[in-house]
């Protein structure tokens, strides 16, 4: 009997050793985002998705905008230009070209290009080794809803001769991109484990935008290629937004003052997705989304015109958007082609160009000095 004990003893003592040991041989990786300077690569991008809302209360008397299952799709070729890459950060110089637009059976606009007129969009992007985003510049990005051609001039009280230049808004960006949290955790992780990423309070103190949860799992890793699973869901209420408002007494609006009051907002989204990463060479080879997100609010809002009038405004909204996207690498691209898409300006191209050397300057002609005549 005894002798039963210790052996059956003896056996769970092995089988604890062999199960600690493979949990501590089992691999662990080290998820990070890297590039080399110089390099240049090519994502394709889709996001679509369908729309449902109701829009009451719009400034025309007795009108109301609504939609039901509006499709909507966007193609756009993403190049990510590495101008500098180290332990700590990597940036990309990323320009833009819109391959497609679909709405519904209403709209197609095929093969746009640059969004703005010759110059194609550029976002200048510090990224963290876990994908957190560092820096972001934007430029070559403009909207003039009331210049020449402006489509949204006099539709809605307050924007008649309202440009928006997305160039002016670098002090902006940082705290809308703080809202996005990093991918990848610092520490490595072995397949089975999973990690929540959240951005700080303190890099959001005033709850006026939605916080953003993601959590993910290292669901498989094969061929240096790991798989990962991500679902984020939440609410949002914007109450906040009121106190946050009542301190800004008018809003400029062209000609315009706007004030808001009573905002009411409160939204709701659930997604869920996939992405393969490259654990190697530090590229997210292809993602895929899908979700949908709901949104119901309203907002009485004031326009105080320049002869003292106002136009009240009193928007409620209700809708949903199902949303899914998808992005694919599509490798490196030559810096020969890359110019080829986007050629560069003629003020880049001479300020590379290196400073011409300075002229030598002529050699002094010698000059003989002529004897002096004696006086008689």
């Amino acid at each position: 009997m005894v002798k039963k004990v210790c052996v059956n003893i003896f056996f769970a003592i092995v089988f604890l050793l062999v199960s600690s040991f493979t949990a501590f041989s089992q691999d662990s990786y080290t998820l990070a985002i890297k590039s080399e300077k110089g390099k240049i690569m090519k994502f394709s991008n889709d996001l679509g998705g369908t729309l449902n809302f109701t829009l009451d209360g719009l400034p025309i008397p007795n009108s109301k905008l609504s939609g039901e299952n509006l499709a909507a799709k966007i193609n756009i070729e993403t190049y990510l230009d590495t101008i500098d890459a180290n332990d700590k950060d990597t940036k990309f110089l990323i320009k833009l070209m819109v391959k497609n637009i679909t709405l519904g059976g209403l709209l197609q606009l095929p093969d746009l290009g640059g969004i703005s007129a010759g110059k194609a969009p550029e976002i200048e992007l510090d990224l963290s080794p876990q994908g957190g985003i560092d820096g972001i510049q934007v430029r070559n990005l403009g909207l003039a809803a009331g210049g020449e051609g402006g489509a949204m001039k006099n539709m809605i009280p307050g924007m008649d001769n309202m440009g928006m230049d997305l160039t002016s808004l670098d002090s902006i960006l940082p705290m809308i991109t703080g809202l996005i949290p990093p991918i990848f955790p610092k520490d490595p992780v072995a397949v089975g484990d999973t990690w929540v990423q959240k951005v700080s309070d303190d890099n959001n103190p005033m709850p006026i935008f939605p916080k953003l949860v993601v959590n993910y799992k290292l669901v498989s890793v094969e061929n240096n290629k790991a798989h990962i699973e991500f679902t984020t869901d939440g609410d949002y209420n914007a109450d906040f937004l009121n106190n946050f408002l009542s301190m800004i007494p008018e809003i400029p609006m062209g000609s315009d003052n706007m004030t808001i009051k009573n905002v009411d907002l409160k939204m709701k989204w659930k997604m869920d997705g996939t992405m393969d990463f490259l654990i190697d060479q530090g590229t997210i080879e292809k993602m895929e989304l899908g979700g949908t997100i709901r949104i119901k609010g309203g907002a009485k809002i004031n326009f105080k015109h320049p002869d003292e009038s106002s136009t009240p405004w009193e928007p409620k909204l209700d809708g949903s958007l199902d949303l899914t996207g998808g992005m694919t690498y599509a490798g490196t691209v030559a810096r020969s082609e890359y110019e080829t898409i986007f050629p560069p300006d003629k003020d880049e191209e001479e300020a590379a160009k290196p400073a011409p050397a300075p002229k030598a300057k002529p050699a002094a002609k010698k000059t003989t000095k002529k004897p002096a005549v004696k006086k008689k």
